[in-house]
């Protein structure tokens, strides 16, 4: 499929490397099936050129008077380094200060971040495997960690994964760095649970690998580790690389290609999948993002504007508005975990609400009602055209077919909450002292809990 992508016209670090590409339909096919898992290596991460302006195994090279330039196996670099008194100490401490140097730079960190805040939004990708020891797949893309045998006892935890099989720094014991942890890597793949994952992943899925080099000792040692496992199989695989001169290599593999940089190939998959309406662009985030400040801000003026001891009602209207700024809250914190870029998610939590709404209504809940139709609005904003957001009210008066989008409105509204509907407001008026709303000052705030 021709992606009909022009070459980019700007030269930066970063887009020079922005490649067009034809996007197999394969590929597609796969993630609309949610078929598609991700191989990540170090090219994605921290050992990227436009990160730092050396790698770690040539930053560790240096440091036992080793020639990088004559190749030797960045296992046995390590090993050697770690052959020193307490060598193997010493170069965890490097490692975890590499990526404490890049968390301290925001510059660095959003540029070694790139591919996976890119790959975020694709909710249908739900399992990466990797070999890199960072956490950003974690913190970026709301992956939960599969490290050890024993935290496949999660599995069926309804989440993204990623598999971390060469050990992470959140757990130092666990880092596959030397020439005898490469080879109880090996020894334990062919016979644990984490091999039994890998071999499932590859005979059902479709692998893209990216961020690797064919030359990677790391990344021959896992391939071919997996490949002779599968005796002789080879299923559909592809990896994403800048390295053209490498594609009889690749080839040879049974890897199929593909040359550009790998956030830039997520970016224009992600443009596919928008197109095809399977995923929520980032621009309606944006615009979410943008009414949580200005329910914020509204919130905080509402009970100045209109006491509760004059207009008990308000107390509704603030159950409402919490209702609308938790669910924005939420979706600013969750959003990178994918699952609200995938519109039947948010239209079944909506409806999930809706059925609760009726049980609240019935209990007389009121407040708990008021609280449902702001988080459900809050859902809506998400799925309702660019056109359509204004429209989404920020106040609210119980019994109003039209609810206000201003404060003006609202109060001229509020005037007749009495009569649009007396049970809820003399509920809200039997609230006022028990939360003493009728104190200057206070503010009523419904916890996002419904009970």
């Amino acid at each position: 499929m021709d992606n009909q992508q022009s070459t980019p016209q700007c030269f930066c670090v970063i887009c020079r490397n922005n490649h067009a590409f034809d996007l197999p339909v394969a590929i597609l096919d796969a993630v609309s099936k949610s078929n598609l898992v991700v191989f990540a290596g170090a090219g994605i991460s921290t050992e990227s050129r436009i990160v730092f302006p050396w790698t770690f195994y040539e930053d560790i090279c240096g440091r036992i008077s080793v020639d990088p330039r004559k190749g030797p196996p960045f296992a046995d670099v390590m090993t050697e380094f770690c052959s020193r008194p307490n060598g193997r100490t010493e170069l965890l401490g490097l490692l975890q200060e590499r990526i404490q140097y890049v968390r301290s730079f925001p510059e660095l960190y959003d540029t070694a971040v790139r591919f996976h805040r890119e790959l975020a939004g694709i909710w249908q990708i739900k399992e990466i495997i990797t070999t890199n020891w960072d956490d950003f797949f974690e913190q970026e893309c709301g992956a939960m960690p599969l490290v050890m045998d024993e935290d496949f006892a999660f599995w069926s935890v309804p989440r993204r994964r990623v598999l971390k099989i060469h050990g992470s720094l959140n757990n130092l014991g666990s880092i596959v760095i030397t020439r005898d942890d490469y080879e109880k890597c090996t020894a334990s793949l062919a016979s644990g649970v984490l091999w039994a994952c890998l071999k499932m992943h590859l005979a059902t899925k479709t692998i893209l690998f990216v961020g690797y080099s064919v030359t990677d000792e790391d990344f021959l040692q896992v391939y071919n580790a997996i490949a002779s496992g599968m005796k002789g199989l080879k299923p559909e695989a592809y990896v994403v690389t800048l390295d053209t001169k490498s594609k009889l290599r690749f080839e040879s593999l049974g890897l199929k290609p593909i040359f550009t940089d790998g956030a830039h190939f997520l970016s224009v998959l992600k443009l596919h999948l928008v197109e095809a309406g399977s995923v929520i662009p980032a621009t309606k985030f944006d615009a979410a993002f943008d009414l949580l400040e200005e329910m914020n801000e509204l919130h905080s003026q509402l009970f100045i504007d209109w006491p509760a001891k004059k207009h008990p009602d308000v107390i509704l209207c603030a159950a409402y508005q919490d209702g609308l700024i938790h669910a924005l809250q939420r979706m600013r914190r969750n959003w990178r975990t994918g699952e609200y870029s995938h519109e039947c998610f948010i239209s079944q939590k909506i409806q999930g609400y809706a059925e609760l709404r009726k049980q609240k209504s019935k209990m007389r809940r009121y407040s708990d009602v008021a609280y449902i139709d702001g988080y459900m609005n809050g859902l809506t904003y998400l799925l309702v055209p660019d056109s359509a957001r204004k429209f989404i009210p920020r106040y609210f008066v119980f019994g109003s077919e039209d609810q206000p989008r201003t404060l003006s409105a609202y109060k001229r509204l509020s005037r007749h909450a009495s009569k649009l509907h007396p049970a809820a407001y003399r509920y809200a008026k039997k609230m006022v002292p028990l939360t003493h709303a009728d104190q200057d000052g206070i503010e009523v705030h419904h916890s996002p809990f419904l009970l």
